[in-house]
């Protein structure tokens, strides 16, 4: 092995983290892309609401994810508030 290279790729250890970190901006924009205008967020919810949640709404309706669940109940909720404004 040559001097300053610690795997048989012929890279320095600095060619490989640069090769890391533009591979780690491709997945992430890459996610973007998937994702469109979506923002993530997250939640503390008691384990026993998402239960039932879970239960009566994702499996008896079959959402395909709890996910898409919670953004339709999101959405239901956001226009009837918005409809009794009206």
């Amino acid at each position: 092995m040559q001097k300053g290279k610690t795997r048989d790729d012929g890279k320095t250890p600095e060619q490989r983290s640069a090769a890391a970190k533009k591979a780690a901006a491709t997945r992430k924009a890459n996610l973007a892309k998937g994702r469109g205008d979506v923002t993530k967020i997250s939640l503390d919810i008691p384990k026993i609401l998402l239960a039932q949640f879970e239960e009566d709404i994702v499996k008896k309706l079959r959402y395909s994810s709890t996910n898409s669940a919670i953004r339709e109940a999101m959405r239901t909720f956001w226009l009837s508030r918005r409809l009794e404004k009206e």
